[in-house]
C-alpha cells in the first residue's frame, strides 16, 4: 500500500471497524520491512480502544517495537497513551516498555542484554532493521556527549561482539575515526549530521484523542 492509500484509510477508516483488518495489515508490513506509518499505528490503537474484544496484543507489540525503533523521536509515548493498563501487563509489552526505559536511561548495555535474550527477544529479532536502528540511536546519543571513547565500551554501547563490527557503526556509518589505540574520536560535525540523517523520512506526530492516562503510571517505575 502506498503513503498515499495509506493517508486516505487513515482518513476515512479511523473510526470504523470494519477497517481493522487493514490497519492490522500494514502493521504486519511495517514488521517485515522499512515502512513505517505513524497515523496508522495510532489509529489502528484508536480502535482497539473502542473495540476492546478485537484487540491484538500481538499487533500492539509490534506496533510498540517499531515505536522504540523510532527513538529519539516520542513515537512510543504516543502509542503508550493509547493502551489501558490491562493491556500494559499483555504478553510481551512489559519487557517493550522496560526496554524503552533501558533506551531513554542511556543504560544501553543492559538494553541489549534484554533485547538478546529477554521476554520480547523474538519479536525484535522479526523485526527489520530493529538492531540497526538502536544501534544508529546509541551513536548518536554517544556522540552528543562525548568526543572519543575506547574501544571496549562502545562494544558494549553497540551491543557488538566485536571493535569490528563497532567500527562499522561508528566510522561506517557515523563518521567516527579510530586511534593508534582502538580508541574511537568523533569528527567534528559528523554526529550533528548523522543526527540530522537519523530523523529523515520522520513524519509528524500529533497527540492521540483518547489519551487513557492510567497508561502513564504503568510507565513510570514505582
Amino acid at each position: 500500500m502506498s503513503d498515499a492509500e495509506v493517508a486516505k484509510l487513515v482518513a476515512e477508516g479511523s473510526y470504523m471497524p470494519e477497517k481493522l483488518g487493514d490497519f492490522e495489515a500494514l502493521v504486519a508490513t511495517q514488521a517485515k520491512s522499512s515502512a513505517y506509518w505513524l497515523e496508522a499505528n495510532l489509529a489502528l490503537l484508536r480502535l482497539y480502544q473502542f473495540y476492546p474484544d478485537r484487540v491484538n496484543s500481538a499487533n500492539v507489540a509490534v506496533v510498540l517495537a517499531k515505536g522504540l525503533q523510532r527513538l529519539p523521536e516520542n513515537d512510543f509515548h504516543l502509542y503508550m497513551c493509547l493502551l489501558d493498563e490491562q493491556m500494559c501487563k499483555a504478553g510481551v509489552i512489559p519487557a517493550l516498555m522496560q526496554l524503552q526505559r533501558l533506551a531513554e536511561t542511556c543504560d544501553f548495555a543492559e538494553f541489549w542484554e534484554q533485547a538478546r535474550s529477554g521476554d520480547a527477544a523474538g519479536l525484535l529479532q522479526s523485526i527489520v532493521g530493529f538492531k540497526e536502528s538502536m544501534q544508529d540511536f546509541v551513536a548518536v546519543t554517544v556522540g552528543r556527549t562525548a568526543r572519543s571513547m575506547e574501544a571496549e565500551r562502545v562494544v558494549r554501547l553497540l551491543g557488538v561482539a566485536s571493535a569490528a563490527e563497532a567500527a562499522e557503526v561508528m566510522v561506517g556509518r557515523h563518521g567516527w575515526t579510530r586511534s593508534a589505540d582502538g580508541s574511537f574520536t568523533a569528527v567534528e560535525g559528523k554526529g550533528e549530521a548523522a543526527a540530522e540523517g537519523a530523523k529523515q523520512g520522520a513524519k509528524p506526530a500529533s497527540m492521540p484523542i483518547g489519551i487513557a492516562f492510567n497508561a502513564f503510571s504503568a510507565m513510570v517505575p514505582s
